[in-house]
């Protein structure tokens, strides 16, 4: 069929209607069939296509570039001028085709000719190379290959006779040969090939930790020395002061550390190579027995990675020149210093500087104190306790709630409540006392409003011994995350209640994890509140009206404390962390009966898992 495209016809006023279908139809053939043939087309355009039907199984592709220069006289394989194409033909090699170059590492069910489980050598041959033998510690390679003769790298060397084994030392370039030092003085005039190992030291790829290469070194030295290049911990063993020479940081290796240690009496110095220094100093000292120092080279100075420390003796400590020497205890409690104390208990103070003396162990149920400047032992005395937050006096706590059985503030402790309404009118709430914990006394009401939306608010003054934490507990629904109940107080819910804060970690008793989530406030709203508060609006009422919880973050929970109540101090409760004895105060006998009572003190360490811990968003337009 017409393969060309004459774009010279029809001519106007020459070319024939019978002549034009003639040409409009070999046009068209040629345009449907991509001008396939056998050949490139006459008198191509730029950007024409050819479809080779004489090339590959089903043929290929060609565009004309317009440039005669490229591919055949400016006919491209179309392939060609893809990227995906451009990958795969580079992916093919020095094979004709991908196929080819597949086969030569896998089957056609593509499983690897080769079993992985072959134990490939450890050794590299650098092929095409010629080794020549100098000395017995030193041979030549041609061509630069000071990157692949690198300071500690392990080589087998190939003699007439058999292999020897050493590690290279240096290696230096010089046109056209590079010279290779190796540690060991194994080489004769037989060499033929050397082989080297197929990883470099960490230091140089990171490929295979210094530890790996099996060439740590540890030496014992009696004298002064200089470090070697495989060393990797020396042991100073002298009675008298020596030095150890290092070797140059550049010749050793970035990153290769070495260890001195002194295991004699006598000091050692460590001096770095020249100008070299080791953290900034030229030279580093162990004064004392077992003192030792780990250096890293950094390819140009010393870096000391760690260092112990020499302890001080006792005279050291009682004269006060134990500074930059720790302090072991033995040493502390020795000679002198354990003589002092002769009988179990007996306590050490400073009667005057740098003396130390001795204080007996004092009889039991007394406590330490201070006479006329120094410590002393005296019996327990006992006062009325103070109106602080350390000791007894009375609190307000407050809840609300619209329909829900809430536990009030106070406990046992509690005065007679006081009740309102969150709307100004006739009061429309009720309450009713009711116990869901069973066989314990606790303060629980059930607060209900008649009036749809509206609150029923409850306070109760009560005796305690708060703490520095208030507690504020909300009742949120998960659906609208509205505040549906409260509770505020500078007592835990569990204060001052037969029950324990774990038993009783929270005031809600119609708690109901299905609709409700329990929210602890940061008491950082607090801060944010109490300038609006007065006598007819308190704490609960300006969050219930103006505050919403911060859904966004969680706060970050600090533990907390409770101080309880215990009129029977005999018998403590268990998981306390202090018991405190006062003396019960006149005004307070109005509710508490023995003269002595005991202030426990629990630590909320965590909450439990359905309490949320978060901030509260308080916004003070709603308040107008």
């Amino acid at each position: 069929m017409p393969q060309n495209y004459d774009s010279s016809k029809p001519t106007a006023g020459v070319t024939t209607f019978p002549q034009l279908w003639v040409i409009i139809k070999d046009h068209f053939a040629a345009v449907v069939s991509r001008f396939s043939g056998t050949s490139f087309p006459a008198n191509p355009t730029t950007y024409q296509i050819c479809w080779r039907s004489d090339r590959g199984t089903y043929g290929r592709a060609y565009c004309y570039t317009g440039d005669p220069n490229v591919g055949e006289s400016g006919w491209v394989e179309d392939v060609l001028l893809t990227s995906i194409g451009v990958e795969i033909i580079a992916a093919r090699g020095s094979k004709s085709s991908l196929d080819q170059r597949l086969d030569v590492t896998m089957n056609e069910d593509g499983t690897l000719k080769a079993s992985t489980t072959l134990n490939p050598s450890e050794w590299f041959a650098l092929s095409g190379h010629t080794f020549t033998y100098v000395s017995g510690t030193s041979f030549t390679v041609d061509g630069d290959q000071t990157d692949i003769y690198k300071p500690t790298r392990r080589i087998k060397a190939n003699l007439t006779g058999g292999a020897v084994y050493s590690e290279v030392v240096s290696a230096s370039y010089g046109a056209p040969n590079t010279t290779v030092v190796i540690k060991d003085a194994v080489l004769t005039n037989t060499l033929t090939t050397v082989e080297h190992s197929l990883f470099l030291p960490r230091v140089y790829s990171g490929a295979m930790s210094y530890e790996m290469t099996a060439n740590k070194n540890v030496r014992t030295e009696t004298d002064t020395t200089t470090s070697k290049i495989n060393d990797s911990i020396i042991l100073c063993n002298k009675a008298s002061a020596m030095t150890v020479n290092l070797l140059s940081a550049v010749t050793f290796g970035a990153g290769r550390r070495l260890i001195v240690i002194n295991i004699n009496i006598g000091a050692v110095t460590i001096d770095a190579a020249g100008t070299e220094t080791i953290s900034g100093a030229l030279t580093y000292a162990l004064n004392s027995q077992y003192q030792s120092a780990e250096i890293e080279s950094d390819g140009t100075n010393w870096l000391l990675i760690g260092a112990t420390i020499p302890f001080a003796t006792a005279a050291e400590i009682l004269t006060g020149t134990e500074a930059a020497k720790a302090i072991a205890p033995d040493q502390f409690v020795s000679s002198n210093v354990r003589k002092l104390l002769t009988a179990a208990g007996d306590l050490l103070y400073a009667s005057a500087a740098n003396t130390l003396a001795r204080l007996a162990k004092a009889t039991n149920g007394q406590v330490l104190t201070l006479t006329s400047g120094f410590p002393s032992w005296a019996d327990i005395v006992l006062v009325d306790a103070s109106v602080s937050q350390f000791k007894l006096k009375t609190s307000l706590g407050s809840v609300y709630a619209n329909d829900a059985l809430m536990t009030l503030p106070g406990g046992t402790y509690g005065f007679s409540p006081q009740s309102k309404d969150s709307a100004a009118g006739t009061l429309t709430g009720s309450f009713a006392v009711a116990d869901t914990v069973g066989t314990t006394y606790i303060t629980c009401v059930h607060l209900k409003n008649s009036q749809a939306g509206e609150n029923y608010y409850m306070q109760q003054r009560y005796m305690a011994a708060s703490g520095k934490d208030h507690w504020i507990f909300l009742l949120v629904d998960k659906a609208t995350r509205k505040i549906i109940a409260a509770y505020e107080a500078p007592d835990h819910p569990s204060a001052n209640s037969q029950v324990l804060h774990t038993e009783l970690s929270n005031p809600f008793r119609s708690y109901d994890p299905a609709r409700h989530d329990i929210v602890l406030a940061d008491n950082e709203i607090l801060n944010a509140i109490k300038g609006f508060l007065n006598r007819r609006r308190d704490i609960l009422e300006i969050i219930h009206r103006s505050c919403i919880v911060d859904d966004a973050k969680s706060a970050e929970y600090d533990f907390r404390l409770i101080r309880k109540i215990n009129e029977w101090p005999d018998e403590l409760n268990p998981g306390h962390i202090k018991a405190e004895m006062i003396r019960v105060p006149q005004w307070a006998k109005i509710m508490i009966g023995p003269d002595v009572i005991a202030l426990e003190t629990f630590a909320v360490e965590k909450l439990p898992e359905n309490i949320q811990y978060r901030h509260l968003n308080f916004d003070e337009k709603k308040l107008r």
